[in-house]
């Protein structure tokens, strides 16, 4: 896929998505340095002549998505604040409408070392994102205005404090 752009093939692609007629492919998965990095969008409403749509190029990669009503939620793990991105993916020309990260909710968590607090998957559904967060739990959004993701609830285990002492790079 896209082996014509610029760092490409998508590689490393752990995830796709179909909604209607509409596959989302995201990748990498996992940091390949140059690599070609976004969520493409395929018309599949003929399967056996699928149609790439459009590109969403980001500088972080993507372990897993969801789509829904025309819009990607992305796991951004861009090792800092590793948000979801919502990406309007409806037309020809994709574009970002919402970021949401749980350091929005408390800036101690920058304290955590990235890798523990991974957002490893998404999964939508009445208007809710369960996001899991690797070691720092599942954290629910209110989704019902994709452009304004905001805090529900979340579970886990391990307060701000322990998961700080965590090696990182060990968890990731």
């Amino acid at each position: 896929l896209l082996a014509d752009r610029e760092n490409g093939p998508l590689r490393g692609v752990y995830d796709v998505k179909v909604d209607g007629d509409t596959l989302l492919v995201v990748g990498p998965a996992n940091p390949l340095g140059e690599a070609l990095h976004g969520a493409l969008v395929v018309d599949v409403s003929d399967p056996a002549n699928p149609e790439e749509v459009s590109f969403f190029g980001t500088d972080y990669p993507i372990h897993n998505a969801y789509l829904r009503d025309g819009y990607a939620y992305l796991t951004a793990n861009d090792w800092e604040r590793n948000p979801i991105v919502v990406v309007d993916v409806s037309g020809s020309n994709p574009e970002e409408v919402g970021r949401w990260s749980i350091l929005d909710r408390d800036e101690a968590w920058g304290d955590v070392p990235a890798g523990v607090r991974t957002v490893h998957d998404v999964h939508v559904q009445d208007d809710v994102a369960y996001l899991v967060h690797w070691d720092a739990g599942t954290w629910l959004l209110d989704v019902s205005d994709p452009s304004n993701p905001t805090y529900l609830a979340d579970f886990r285990g391990q307060s701000i404090e322990e998961l700080a002492s965590v090696d990182g790079q060990a968890a990731a």
